[in-house]
C-alpha cells in the first residue's frame, strides 16, 4: 500500500487543482469567442469588423489561435467546455512546474506538491479564458525542455518546434523563447560546453524564424512595436497595463515572496559547496522584474520565483540537520498561507454584464450609433453582432490610436460641474453621433454621473434600466418610437429619491412598466419607497 501513496496524493492534488480551476468568464472571452467564429468563417482577418468606429482599421489577429481553438470548443460541446479547457490549461502548468521542480532541481515530492500548491495560489488570479494562460503553460515548457538538454543531457529539442509554433501564433510573449534559448547558448558557452551552446544557438535561430512564419508572420512584432510606441496611452486606460508599484494588495504579498525568496537564495549561496550551478538561474532573473513593467506580468514573475525557490530549498535541505528543519518551517509557511489567501481568491470581484440590456437591444432594434464602455464591448458584440456595432470593445490595439485617447481625455473631466461636463459629453458624443447610450450603473464611477447628467438632460431619454446598466437615447429622431414607449419623465432611477418631486404617481406607472420589461431590485425598491 505505501507504494500507492505518494502517487495517490499526487493524484488527489492535481485533481484538486483542476477542480479549483474553474472560474467566472470575465469580459474578454466574449470578444475571443466571436473572433474566433469570424476566423473560422470567414479565414483570419486584418481589418475590424465588430465596431463602426473602427471600421475596416488595422486588427492584429496575434491570438487567432486560440480564439479559433476556444470557438470550435464552444460550437462541439457548448460553453461550459470552454471552462473545462481552460482549467486543464492550468492544470498542465501547475503539473509543468511540478515535473520541472522533480527532475531538474531535484526537489523531494512532497516539497514539490508544496511549491506547486503555492503557485496556484498565486497566480490564481490568471485562470481565465485568455490565451495568456496558454502561453504561460508554453513558457514553461518550453524552459524545461531546455533545462533537460542543457543539464541533464537529454535530447528532447526537437519538441521546442510545436511549442514555438503554437505559442507564436496565441501570445506575443513568444519572444521569450528567443530569449531563453539565446540566453543558455551563452551559460553553456560560459561553461564551455561549446557543443551546446552551438546546438542552442541554432535553436534560438530557428525558434526566430518559426515565429515569423504565416498566416501571422511579424504581426507579433509589429504589434509589440505598437504596445511600445503607445505604452503611455494604454497604461492610463488598462489596468493590467499599470506597473506593480501602483496595486498595494498585490505589491505586498510579491516583495515578500521576493525578499524571502532572495534570502534563501543567498544563503544557499554563502554555503559555497551548495551554490553550485546557480549561473543557470541567471537567465530567469529579469523575469522577476518584469511586474514591474506591468501588473499582468505577475503571472510570469511568481513563476521564476517558485522555480528560484525549488532551486534553493532543494539545497538548502542537504545543508545538514537545520537545514532540513528550515525547508520543513518553508513548506508549513507556503501551505498556511497559500491557504489563507486561496479562500480569500475563491470570492472574485463580481463581474458586471449586461443582459438584460442585451436582450433589450435584441428585441426592440434601435437605430444609430451606441455607445459603450470597454469592458462589456465583448459581451455586446458577441451578443449583437452584427446587427449592432460596438464604440469599442477590448481589444486595444484596434481603438489605441484614436478612441482610446478620446476616453481617456473625456474621462480626465469627469470633476467638472455638472453644465460643463453635459457640454464634454455633448462634443464627445457629437463626435461619433451616437444615437444611444448603454452604459454602467455602478456606484463611484465615471459612467454613473454620466448616466445620472444624461438622466436630467432634455437631449436624451431613459428607455432602459436594470440593477446594473442603463439605456439612454437621444433626441435625434432616429428613435422617437422607442422613447414614446418606454421613455421615462419622472423615474430617476440612479437618485435616492427615485421620482422626480410632484410626479409619483408618473414614476410609479413608469417603474412598474419597466419591471414588465426588466425585473429589477432597483425598480422594485423604487415602488415601495413611492407607495
Amino acid at each position: 500500500m505505501r507504494r500507492f501513496f505518494w502517487p495517490g496524493i499526487t493524484f488527489a492534488f492535481f485533481l484538486g487543482v483542476f477542480a479549483l480551476s474553474f472560474t467566472p468568464f470575465e469580459y474578454d472571452v466574449w470578444f475571443h469567442l466571436k473572433s474566433g467564429e469570424i476566423f473560422a468563417k470567414l479565414g483570419i482577418s486584418n481589418y475590424d469588423v465588430f465596431s463602426y468606429t473602427a471600421a475596416g482599421r488595422r486588427w492584429y489577429p496575434y491570438e487567432w489561435l486560440f480564439q479559433i481553438t476556444v470557438y470550435w470548443i464552444k460550437e462541439l460541446f457548448g460553453l461550459p467546455a470552454v471552462k473545462i479547457f481552460q482549467a486543464s490549461v492550468g492544470t498542465i502548468l501547475i503539473y509543468i512546474f511540478h515535473l520541472l521542480s522533480r527532475r531538474i532541481y531535484s526537489v523531494s515530492l512532497s516539497l514539490a506538491l508544496v511549491l506547486s500548491f503555492g503557485l496556484f495560489v498565486s497566480i490564481y488570479d490568471f485562470f481565465s479564458v485568455r490565451p495568456g494562460l496558454i502561453a504561460h503553460a508554453l513558457f514553461l515548457g518550453y524552459l524545461f525542455i531546455l533545462l533537460l538538454y542543457v543539464k541533464r543531457d537529454r535530447q528532447a529539442l526537437w519538441v521546442t518546434i510545436p511549442i514555438t509554433l503554437i505559442w507564436a501564433n496565441i501570445h506575443g510573449t513568444v519572444v521569450y523563447a528567443i530569449y531563453l534559448s539565446a540566453s543558455y547558448a551563452g551559460i553553456s558557452y560560459i561553461n564551455h560546453w561549446h557543443r551546446k551552446a552551438a546546438v542552442l544557438g541554432g535553436l534560438s535561430i530557428l525558434t526566430a524564424i518559426l515565429t515569423l512564419l504565416p498566416p501571422i508572420g511579424t504581426t507579433q512584432y509589429q504589434l509589440l512595436w505598437l504596445f511600445w510606441q503607445k505604452r503611455d496611452t494604454i497604461t492610463n486606460f488598462i489596468d493590467e497595463w499599470r506597473p506593480l508599484n501602483t496595486f498595494a494588495l498585490d505589491l505586498t504579498p510579491y516583495w515578500i515572496a521576493t525578499l524571502a525568496v532572495g534570502f534563501l537564495t543567498m544563503l544557499v549561496l554563502i554555503k559555497k559547496k551548495q551554490g553550485d550551478n546557480w549561473i543557470f538561474l541567471l537567465p530567469l532573473l529579469p523575469f522577476i522584474a518584469a511586474p514591474l513593467v506591468a501588473v499582468r506580468n505577475l503571472i510570469v514573475g511568481y513563476i521564476v520565483l517558485y522555480l528560484v525557490a525549488a532551486w534553493a530549498l532543494s539545497k538548502l535541505y542537504q545543508i545538514g540537520q537545520w537545514g532540513r528543519w528550515a525547508v520543513r518551517g518553508v513548506s508549513v509557511l507556503v501551505v498556511v498561507t497559500a491557504t489563507v489567501l486561496l479562500v480569500a481568491k475563491r470570492s472574485p470581484e463580481r463581474i458586471y454584464l449586461p443582459e438584460g440590456a442585451v436582450q433589450f437591444l435584441k428585441t426592440h432594434h434601435l437605430s444609430g450609433n451606441m455607445y459603450n464602455g470597454f469592458g462589456v464591448g465583448g459581451y455586446l458584440l458577441y451578443h449583437l453582432y452584427p446587427e449592432y456595432k460596438v464604440f469599442i470593445d477590448g481589444r486595444a490595439d484596434v481603438y489605441l490610436c484614436c478612441e482610446i485617447p478620446d476616453i481617456i481625455d473625456f474621462l480626465a473631466d469627469k470633476n467638472l460641474p455638472d453644465s460643463e461636463y453635459r457640454a464634454r459629453a455633448k462634443q464627445f458624443f457629437d463626435k461619433y453621433d451616437i444615437s444611444f447610450v448603454l452604459h454602467t450603473t455602478k456606484r463611484n464611477t465615471a459612467s454613473r454621473r454620466l448616466g445620472q447628467l444624461l438622466g436630467d438632460d432634455p437631449e436624451w431619454a431613459l428607455v432602459y434600466w436594470g440593477d446594473d446598466f442603463q439605456i439612454l437615447v437621444a433626441r435625434d429622431g432616429k428613435n422617437d418610437w422607442i422613447i414614446e414607449k418606454f421613455g421615462a419623465s419622472a423615474a430617476k432611477p440612479l437618485e435616492l429619491a427615485p421620482f422626480r418631486e410632484g410626479q409619483e404617481e408618473q414614476a410609479l406607472v413608469e417603474y412598474r412598466r419597466m419591471i414588465e420589461v426588466a425585473d429589477s431590485a432597483r425598480s422594485r425598491n423604487a415602488i415601495a419607497l413611492i407607495l
